[in-house]
């Protein structure tokens, strides 16, 4: 057997093959990109596993390459489950989608499609994602470096948040408002203010 053949049973016992996994990733927004990397993986770890079992690698046994190859199966069969449930609106899968490429965890990382899902989470409300979004904005992660809508994102998260999350959500916002103008703070909460009320 293949090593390529290897994967694919591999990706058929976790319920999902390679084509329904590039196939859930291309029919997301902007996913051409996307399905590219995803089979620009399966072709780098079909290599590998061809290299070990061929011999050519030393260090490390097949078996423990096989079962990276299939966790790495196992990650972007549940970013195809994610991916689906945050295209249809489901804000927790958003969120977590936001994660995902926010740390390249089962997808490749990408800034700037974690800044997407997360703002799309964060307009429904969500003060995870506004926490996490206004994080991208004071580092420039995804999206330009914006202080004015960093503020405003972590002062909803910190209006959302309880107990010691609303703690930290305080500290944060509190940090990056010593940083900024009279100015800046002042159109950071008419932001902050107008988006509420238009909730």
């Amino acid at each position: 057997m293949s090593a390529g053949t290897a994967l694919m049973a591999q990706a058929r016992k976790t319920g999902y093959s390679a084509r329904v996994i590039v196939g859930a990733i291309t029919r997301s927004a902007g996913a051409a990109r996307e399905a590219i990397k995803v089979r620009k993986f399966f072709r780098r770890t079909a290599v590998i596993l061809s290299l070990f079992s061929l011999g050519l690698l030393a260090g490390a046994s097949a078996d423990c390459v096989a079962q990276e190859a299939a966790a790495r199966v196992a990650s972007y069969s549940a970013a195809a489950r994610v991916m689906q449930l945050a295209s249809l609106g489901n804000v927790r899968a958003q969120v977590r989608l936001g994660s995902m490429y926010a740390r390249g965890i089962g997808v490749p990382q990408n800034y700037v499609e974690a800044a997407k899902w997360y703002y799309r989470a964060a307009d429904r409300g969500d003060g995870g994602a506004q926490l996490e979004l206004g994080l991208m904005y004071n580092k420039g992660r995804g999206v330009p470096r914006d202080l004015v809508l960093s503020h405003m994102w972590l002062n909803l998260s910190a209006s959302h948040a309880v107990g010691s999350n609303r703690d930290y959500a305080v500290r944060l916002r509190d940090a990056l408002a010593s940083k900024m103008t009279e100015r800046q703070l002042l159109a950071a909460q008419h932001l902050a203010t107008s988006w509420s009320r238009s909730r």
